[in-house]
């Protein structure tokens, strides 16, 4: 009878080993005859006792027509927050590397990413490059979008032109040409044993009721936030600097020209603004809500009331100036903004930057400007001291009664 027990535990146990990864898996395979890059999806989900948190054992695939360009999908209603595995190949290396969604900028590896194990990956001859790995307590990383439901919210972007050069963790990908949204059951990803290795893709398998498409493919803007930057770099570390410059030199036309610049570059910053919030909109998976806490754009926005503070402080003076009257506490204020502003332009360019990981180069040679600025900010303001301390000295020097040789 113990023998007979035995047996059947074992068959059942088999059983269930056997049926679990049909019955456990789900899958998503996109394919569209306008985007030229297909890729699928197979994931399995597991209780981990000893850590109390959930498992993901995943294989993600991919394919484009040539084997430059990279894809990725994230675990995530929007960019931001969200944990993206990108697949590319570089130097004929296939690599699958995993990252954090930092808004509508290139995600970047981080040391707070849950612990993730590939157990394969590959590339063959006709650019399929397949990744299968085991992510640990991926959940405390993510939310469902729906606790009850299951329903977990994904992300994917694809580039399929330009190459990737470094065979790397953290290289450098260019901007995406199509994204898209879909959503997976997790509840029917669950297994109640332990798996013992990822999932494999069922290439036969349609897409069923556990997933869900948004149903459009959209290009993304490319050259949005790039000009937004081109502007903005012009106004606040060109023009700004050259309205300052052209009324401290004591040219016959200088306050014209202060004018001329000033405005130029207000309407300028006004453009490259503009350009920032169109980017942003266009991008229809961006979580507007939480990228506004980005440094980069709150710092932005209150240059921007700055430029405004500035340029009606301008037009007062120069009114009250035009009557003969005097407004020494707007007229400080007005100066001094203007020096303040092109220095903060040059820091929140620099921040821009660093949060699209520019190329060092474009660091370089923003820094070098900023430096420049810094440096001509300085030597104006040092001079505009020495100026007023030598006009207050001669005041009082003039008031000084001068003694009679009798006396």
């Amino acid at each position: 009878m113990t023998a007979f027990v035995r047996l059947a535990l074992a068959s059942f146990l088999l059983a269930v080993t056997y049926i679990g990864p049909v019955q456990g898996l789900v899958q998503y395979c996109h394919s569209d005859p306008s985007v030229p890059i297909h890729f699928c999806l197979a994931i399995e989900t597991w209780q981990n006792t000893t850590s109390s948190s959930t498992d993901l054992l995943m294989t993600f695939g991919s394919q484009k027509v040539f084997q430059d360009g990279w894809i990725a999908v994230g675990l995530g209603s929007s960019m931001f927050g969200a944990l993206i595995f990108a697949e590319y190949v570089a130097k004929e290396v296939p690599i699958l590397s995993v990252r954090h969604g930092k808004g509508h900028f290139q995600p970047q590896p981080s040391d707070h990413s849950p612990e993730v194990k590939i157990s394969s990956l590959s590339v063959n001859g006709s650019y399929w490059l397949e990744a299968s790995l085991h992510c640990y307590s991926y959940d405390r990383w993510v939310t469902l979008d729906d606790k009850e439901s299951g329903w977990q919210p994904f992300i994917w972007a694809a580039n399929t032109q330009a190459p990737v050069y470094s065979a790397s963790m953290d290289a450098q990908l260019a901007v995406h040409e199509y994204y898209g949204q879909f959503g997976l059951d997790m509840n029917r990803a669950l297994r109640q044993l332990e798996p013992l290795s990822p999932p494999l893709i069922d290439f036969s398998r349609e897409n069923r009721d556990s997933t869900r498409d948004s149903g459009r493919i959209v290009a993304a803007p490319r050259s949005i936030f790039r000009w937004h930057g081109y502007i903005l770099a012009i106004a606040s570390m060109l023009l700004f600097p050259a309205g300052v410059i052209c009324i401290r030199s004591g040219f016959e036309h200088a306050f014209q020209l202060h004018v001329l610049f000033q405005v130029s570059a207000s309407a300028l910053g006004m453009i490259g603004v503009a350009l920032g919030a169109i980017g942003i909109s266009a991008s229809r998976w961006l979580d507007i809500k939480k990228y506004v806490h980005e440094p980069h754009v709150q710092f932005g926005v209150v240059l921007i009331v700055f430029i405004a503070i500035q340029n009606l402080l301008g037009w007062f003076h120069h009114k009250r100036f035009t009557q003969g009257r005097e407004t020494p506490l707007s007229t400080q204020i007005h100066l001094w903004l203007g020096r303040v502003i092109p220095l903060g332009c040059c820091v929140n360019g620099i921040m821009g930057l660093e949060l699209a990981n520019s190329y060092k180069l474009n660091m370089i040679l923003f820094g070098t400007i900023a430096l420049i600025n810094v440096g001509v900010t300085g030597a104006i303001a040092y001079i505009s001291y020495k100026e007023k301390h030598m006009a207050i000295t001669q005041k009082d020097e003039a008031t000084v009664p001068f003694l009679s040789e009798e006396e």
